[in-house]
């Protein structure tokens, strides 16, 4: 008896043309047009998959859905940055292997905005957090967990709750930071906080104490310069009254860009340049980081194939049928821009 023969794969069309498994993904599926793959690229994918004989896996069984909550703020799924880079292979390699995925926004002041209903049949329900939502997301993963639902995190993690969670170093983006600045001669740093409650201030900041320590210049309390709530225009005022205190630290830590651009804007408005005065790094990668004049030193989360990860641990623990907890912890990369630079000799001058 002849043995069936086995059907054709996403990732045997990804070979034969040489682009990437989520590509393919991506198009067969449908959602193509939604990432702007071209219209050129789409037509050699679906081309070859005809020639290969691929054609979407069916199972027997009801398809498994995943359900994307997203806050009022973070709507929009196909603006770049850590979200996204994690979404889109997610939902690519699940949709390879026969889930659907359906969207659900809430609104930010109410996190069980997404009803027992509109959870509905989910398998697993994707959570992206920011510093505004993330107790609002642990809260709406426990909702999940109490309707059977497998819930992901994406941005932040939940000590102690039985989830999947894709999360940067944060402590080691601190360290980073300290190295690069230690580096450039800074002793006198001043550190801007987010939140003092928020887990991501939290382990940026020791990151970039514990680094200071260990070099021998531990950072006195006066260093630590508040909290700026990772919004413009608070780290903008509190920049704004340090220098016009009279504190003149070499280098600033902001441990958000968008702090980091309120306080480059504050610095300017008390006379002093940056970097030739004060060298200013931001976290995040964001792309007001990149748009600052000068552009920001900062930190970027680096996802390379966690979203792929993500997708085959999140198979699996469906698979096993039980809530389990799993970190994800993806690497961080400094970028080195303009708004630093070497402590300056005493008279010279700088830009």
């Amino acid at each position: 008896m002849a043995k069936k023969r086995k059907s054709t794969t996403a990732s045997q069309v990804a070979r034969a043309l040489r682009v990437s498994r989520t590509t393919v993904s991506l198009v067969l599926s449908g959602r193509a047009g939604h990432y702007r793959i071209g219209e050129a690229t789409q037509a050699r994918i679906q081309a070859k998959a005809r020639e290969l004989g691929y054609h979407p896996r069916r199972s027997q069984r009801r398809r498994k859905t995943l359900l994307v909550c997203l806050s009022n703020d973070l709507c929009s799924v196909d603006r770049p940055g850590f979200v996204n880079e994690i979404l889109t292979p997610l939902i690519a390699e699940l949709a390879d292997r026969g889930w659907r995925t359906t969207l659900a926004p809430y609104a930010n002041d109410n996190p069980l905005g997404v009803s027992r209903a509109q959870l509905g049949d989910a398998t697993a329900v994707v959570l992206p957090a920011d510093v505004e939502t993330e107790r609002l997301v642990e809260a709406l993963a426990r909702e999940a967990l109490k309707a059977g639902i497998v819930p992901v995190t994406l941005g932040n993690t939940y000590p102690g709750l039985p989830a999947l969670m894709v999360d940067g170093d944060q402590y080691q983006g601190g360290r980073v930071v300290a190295e690069h600045l230690l580096g450039l001669g800074h002793r006198d740093v001043a550190v801007v906080l987010g939140d003092r409650a928020s887990e991501h201030s939290i382990k940026r900041c020791r990151g970039f104490s514990d680094f200071y320590a260990e070099r021998g210049h531990p950072l006195p309390e006066a260093a630590i310069w508040g909290e700026g709530g990772f919004w413009v225009v608070r780290a903008h005022r509190l920049t704004l009254e340090r220098v016009t205190a009279g504190a003149r630290p070499s280098a600033i830590f902001y441990l958000s860009d968008a702090m980091a651009v309120g306080g480059v804007y504050a610095l300017r408005e008390a006379g002093l340049r940056v970097p030739g005065d004060v060298s200013v790094a931001g976290f995040d990668d964001s792309t007001g980081a990149r748009e600052l004049e000068p552009a920001l030193t900062t930190v970027r989360v680096e996802t390379g194939d966690a979203g792929i990860r993500l997708a085959q641990s999140l198979v699996q623990v469906v698979k096993r049928g039980r809530p389990e907890a799993l970190h994800i912890r993806c690497p961080v990369r400094l970028i080195v821009r303009d708004s630093t630079r070497h402590v300056l000799e005493p008279g010279s001058t700088g830009s």
